[in-house]
C-alpha cells in the first residue's frame, strides 16, 4: 500500500483571514502538520531523525490556490512523500472538499547531518519497505530565483521573534510566508484602497444595520465608521465584504470592549 495519509479538518475560525476564509500561511501550516505528523508514522518523524544525528530541512514549497474554503466547511487534506532522489525528497499535498479539488502543492526537503551540517543521502532514511509514490501528482515546476536577485523592491526590515522560532533553532518556513504576505498588504495600503483607513475592526452583512447599534457607546465615531464603509462600497467592495473601522487609540477600556464584541458578532453574520 502506499505511504500516504488523509484526514477531515474542518476550517476554524483560528484558521481564517479577514474573509472568513482559510488564510494563506494557515494553509501552509496545515500542511506543515500533516506532512510531520506523517513522517512520525513513517519512522522518519523529527525525533526518530533527531537520534540518528538527522535533520529535515525544508528548501522549497509551492501551493497553487484554486478556492480557499470557508469556515465552517469540512475538508480533506492528504499528502504523501514521492521516492526519493540522490539528496532531494518531494512531498505532495492536497487539499479538497469532496470531489472538488481546492488547493494543491508540493515541498523539496532534504536532509542534513546536525554533527557537520553537511547534506545526508537519502538512501538509507526511508524504511526500504514503503511502497513511495512514483509518479508526481502535481507536476508544475518550483519557481526558480536566479543569482542576482535584482532589481527588487526593499519592503522593509523584520526582527525575528521568539515566536517564529521552531525546534530545529530557526524561523520557521511558515513564519516566513505570514512575514512576506504582511510586509507586503501593510505597505502598499493605496492598492488596497485602504490608504485612509486604520485597522479593520468590523465586518459585516450591512454596515448601516449594525453600526448605529455601536454608535449608541461611540457617538461620532460610528459616523466616520460608516463614511468609509461607503467609500469601500463605492470602490466597487460588495456590501457583504465591507470593511467597517473605528479608530480607537483614545477610548475607554470597555468601548475597546464593544468594539471587539460587535467585531467577533459581525464575522460571524458575513458571508
Amino acid at each position: 500500500m502506499e505511504a500516504s495519509e488523509a484526514y477531515a479538518l474542518t476550517i476554524t475560525p483560528s484558521l481564517c483571514d479577514f474573509d472568513g476564509k482559510l488564510s494563506i500561511p494557515d494553509c501552509f501550516s496545515v500542511f506543515q502538520d500533516i506532512a510531520a505528523d506523517h513522517a512520525e508514522r513513517l519512522g522518519v518523524g523529527a525525533d526518530a531523525m533527531f537520534n540518528r544525528g538527522l535533520f529535515w530541512l525544508t528548501v522549497k514549497t509551492k501551493i497553487h490556490f484554486l478556492r480557499r474554503p470557508a469556515m465552517p466547511e469540512t475538508v480533506t487534506v492528504s499528502t504523501r512523500p514521492l521516492a526519493p532522489e540522490k539528496v532531494r525528497s518531494i512531498r505532495e499535498y492536497r487539499l479538497t472538499a469532496g470531489d472538488e479539488l481546492l488547493a494543491e502543492g508540493k515541498t523539496e526537503w532534504t536532509v542534513i547531518e546536525t554533527a557537520s551540517g553537511k547534506i545526508h543521502p537519502m538512501a538509507d532514511v526511508f524504511d526500504p519497505a514503503l511502497e513511495l509514490g512514483r509518479e508526481a501528482g502535481y507536476t508544475a515546476p518550483f519557481c526558480r530565483i536566479g543569482p542576482r536577485f535584482a532589481p527588487e523592491e526593499r519592503l522593509g526590515t523584520y526582527t525575528v521573534r521568539s515566536v517564529d522560532i521552531d525546534f530545529g533553532g530557526h524561523m520557521n518556513n511558515v513564519a516566513y510566508v505570514r512575514t512576506a504576505l504582511h510586509r507586503g498588504a501593510a505597505d502598499r495600503p493605496a492598492e488596497r484602497g485602504g490608504d485612509r483607513l486604520p485597522k479593520p475592526l468590523l465586518r459585516g452583512r450591512d454596515p448601516d444595520r449594525l453600526l448605529p447599534q455601536a454608535g449608541r457607546r461611540l457617538g461620532a465615531r460610528s459616523d466616520q465608521a460608516r463614511r468609509h464603509a461607503r467609500r469601500i462600497g463605492a470602490d466597487g467592495v460588495r456590501r457583504t465584504d465591507a470593511i467597517c473601522f473605528f479608530p480607537i487609540t483614545k477610548t475607554r477600556s470597555r468601548n475597546r470592549l464593544l468594539v471587539f464584541v460587535i467585531g467577533i458578532l459581525c464575522g460571524c453574520l458575513s458571508e
